[in-house]
């Protein structure tokens, strides 16, 4: 679904997001389906939103309209195995409508299709461990932290700027 970024209110620009399906990574800590553990886009209506966007007069269409950038994922991760074919599919729509869009990830699968493609934008990874071991317990199918390393390296490397998220923060 796209709808409205409020819970990063003043630290970002980017006044939409777009929610996909719950993530493959497996956080034992995911904020993102307390509420919603059976999170599943709706690939119909999200293209609909897109498609007619010009023609709405609702918010989300205005941002739209006036060429916002879109943050994908600020709940689940674009580039998990169950999302990056929609992410790929999505980010095309996105360019051939010149709206700009904004990654966070983990890395994982289908990234490399993407950072070539859009124009230079802001990535966010989150890395909370040091230990990749304890990671893993905790973030059972997610990239490695070596794997998010070189995610990293390689967004720089393709003219994006990057934040890494010590989050959540754990001091182990």
């Amino acid at each position: 679904m796209i709808d409205i970024l409020t819970n990063s209110f003043l630290h970002n620009p980017v006044p939409l997001q777009l929610t996909l399906n719950r993530c493959s990574h497996g956080c034992s800590f995911c904020f993102s389906i307390l509420n919603n553990p059976k999170l599943n886009a709706d690939l119909k209506k999200i293209l609909s939103i897109l498609k007619n966007h010009k023609n709405r007069k609702d918010i989300v269409s205005y941002y739209l309209k006036e060429k916002y950038p879109l943050l994908i994922s600020n709940n689940v991760d674009p580039f998990s195995k169950n999302n990056y074919r929609l992410t790929e599919q999505i980010v095309d729509i996105l360019l051939d409508l010149d709206i700009q869009v904004q990654l966070n990830s983990r890395g994982g699968y289908g990234w490399e299709n993407v950072i070539n493609k859009i124009k230079p934008s802001l990535f966010y990874v989150s890395v909370p461990y040091s230990n990749d071991k304890i990671r893993q317990k905790l973030e059972e199918d997610a990239p490695t932290l070596e794997h998010r390393f070189n995610f990293t390296k390689e967004i720089i490397k393709a003219g994006h700027k990057i934040i890494i998220g010590i989050n959540p923060f754990n001091h182990t």
